[in-house]
């Protein structure tokens, strides 16, 4: 059944009634559906239609669209844990404490789980480039990033993700880049931009400034998550996709924990429980949730649409931002927000438009 998606979402928030508990049985019910019910790829999430722009959403489609959501939060609750933790040892943690969840969803769904194959050829190299590249490296770099840069540098810089997964494809499998989608990625970029820095005195203090080690450290984080993307999409097609993410945070959680404990010692563990609550929350919200949604995607989806998708991140963080933090949008950011969900929106219906074809 085809469905509107943004705008049906939006429409069904803005018609019904803004009662908290109702709104979450609406998006509890798709996770529920998605995890557990193994909701069909065409499902209809809600009750109602319009002649608006029209998606017909797979499971895919939902993965990609709830996963920056719940990267957004995890952002919030891990920016409260760093003022009690080092990064590094967060880093480290983060996946190692996702790993009890995940084996519950596991438990509960009654899925099966083969980890064991995932070390075996054939899927044994490409799994191994995954951790390396998107569980270590990218990770230990990207953390590292986060403390030598400001916020808005970092967020900016990280909506370059989409184009380098485009850039790994050009050069490893020889696909030619189209001109309809440099110019969504284009537009994903120059919405975000003005989401994260509306004013002309914040891009003239931030991006303004000179580049310095924390951006050359995320960019290069970003040249292996992007690179990433292709042997992860060689797994999850022979693979369960629970299964990667599991073993993932595993191994990484334990080697990043292991550097963390070189770099800081046993004191570095040490920490109030209100810090550890806020990092076991970032590992459920992140790694359980976030990064499960994230693998489940490439099912159907090409990756630079995956990466697109996240960037819809700097939108749910806006909102969560003023839900939680009480913090004002700005006209600017507003209109910021409109041009990545149209661009989303685009990229979404070109998705569509490749299946059919």
């Amino acid at each position: 059944m085809k469905i509107p998606f943004y705008c049906q979402l939006l429409s069904e928030f803005k018609n019904r009634s803004t009662d908290f508990t109702e709104t979450s049985q609406i998006l509890g019910g798709a996770f529920t559906s998605f995890f557990v019910d193994g909701a069909p790829s065409d499902a209809k999430l809600l009750p109602f239609h319009t002649e608006l722009i029209v998606l017909k959403l797979d499971k895919g489609l939902i993965a990609a669209s709830l996963a920056p959501f719940f990267i957004a939060m995890s952002i919030i609750v891990v920016k409260l844990a760093g003022n009690g933790a080092p990064a590094l040892v967060i880093a480290g943690l983060g996946p190692l404490l996702s790993v009890p969840f995940l084996l519950l969803h596991q438990l509960t769904s009654k899925a099966p789980l083969n980890l064991a194959e995932l070390l075996r050829p054939p899927l044994r190299s490409p799994f191994m480039r995954v951790l390396v590249a998107r569980s270590i490296i990218g990770q230990i770099l990207i953390i590292a990033g986060f403390s030598l840069t400001t916020g808005v540098k970092s967020v900016l810089l990280l909506r370059l993700e989409p184009l380098f997964v485009v850039l790994w494809a050009v050069l490893l499998r020889h696909e030619k880049p189209e001109a309809k989608k440099l110019i969504l990625l284009t537009l994903l970029v120059v919405g975000s931009a003005i989401v994260v820095a509306p004013s002309s005195s914040a891009l003239s203090s931030t991006t303004g400034s000179a580049p310095n080690l924390g951006d050359l450290m995320i960019v290069s984080s970003l040249l292996f998550f992007s690179y990433s993307y292709i042997p992860t999409q060689e797994v999850v097609k022979q693979s369960n996709p629970a299964a990667i993410n599991l073993l993932g945070n595993l191994l990484g959680g334990v080697f990043i924990s292991f550097v963390a404990f070189l770099v800081y010692g046993p004191n570095g563990f040490q920490f109030s429980s209100n810090t550890l609550l806020l990092i076991l929350t970032y590992s459920c919200v992140f790694f359980a949730c976030g990064c499960t949604l994230y693998f489940y995607a490439f099912k159907t989806l090409q990756p630079w649409i995956i990466a697109s998708f996240l960037s819809l991140e700097v939108v749910f963080g806006l909102v969560l931002s003023f839900i939680l933090l009480h913090e004002q949008m700005t006209c600017a950011q507003t209109i910021g927000a409109i041009i990545v969900c149209l661009a989303i929106i685009g990229i979404a219906r070109t998705n569509q438009t490749a299946q059919r074809t």
